[in-house]
């Protein structure tokens, strides 16, 4: 058994230059635990899952995720891997593209932002003309913290003469 040393905590390999989608192969370990690789077809997919999830839920939520796009971005790739790596040992019957669980994929990238989105993102929207409210008003509930509790208000009527 060998001793789990700050030097093999984190092992990251890149190769390029191989036939078909094997030109780009990606390959990390973490620990004592087997490696893991993707070829470029797996990149592909496993990038392309994670841009149309952080466009889609910026869009839909109207509230922005820490570090805009490329904040959400990062964030459904962080979820599409642990999702990958933890959800295969309890859910199983998935559809597979190139050995990319792809409905696991999507749940992960989607599931992290709206985590995110409830537990960091608090009180700013993004009005339809792009700029920032800093207090959202949904019917006459306003969220009042950042992990998503909220409190019935009356919404004030203001009459232009």
């Amino acid at each position: 058994m060998m001793a789990l040393t700050l030097a093999n905590l984190l092992f990251v390999s890149l190769n390029l230059g191989g036939p078909g989608v094997k030109f780009l192969v990606l390959t990390f370990q973490i620990g004592d635990e087997p490696p893991v690789s993707y070829d470029l077809l797996q990149l592909l997919l496993i990038l392309g899952i994670s841009i149309v999830a952080a466009v889609l839920l910026e869009r839909l939520l109207w509230r922005g995720t820490p570090g805009g796009l490329l904040g959400a971005f990062l964030i459904s790739l962080i979820g599409i891997g642990l999702f990958l790596a933890l959800i295969p040992l309890v859910w199983q019957g998935n559809y597979s593209i190139d050995g990319i669980p792809l409905m696991t994929a999507i749940v992960g990238a989607f599931f992290s932002l709206l985590v995110v989105h409830l537990l960091f993102v608090s009180g700013v929207t993004k009005d339809r003309a792009g700029g920032t409210s800093p207090e959202p008003s949904y019917g006459g509930l306003v969220w009042q913290s950042t992990f998503g509790l909220c409190q019935t208000r009356p919404t004030s009527s203001k009459v232009r003469a």
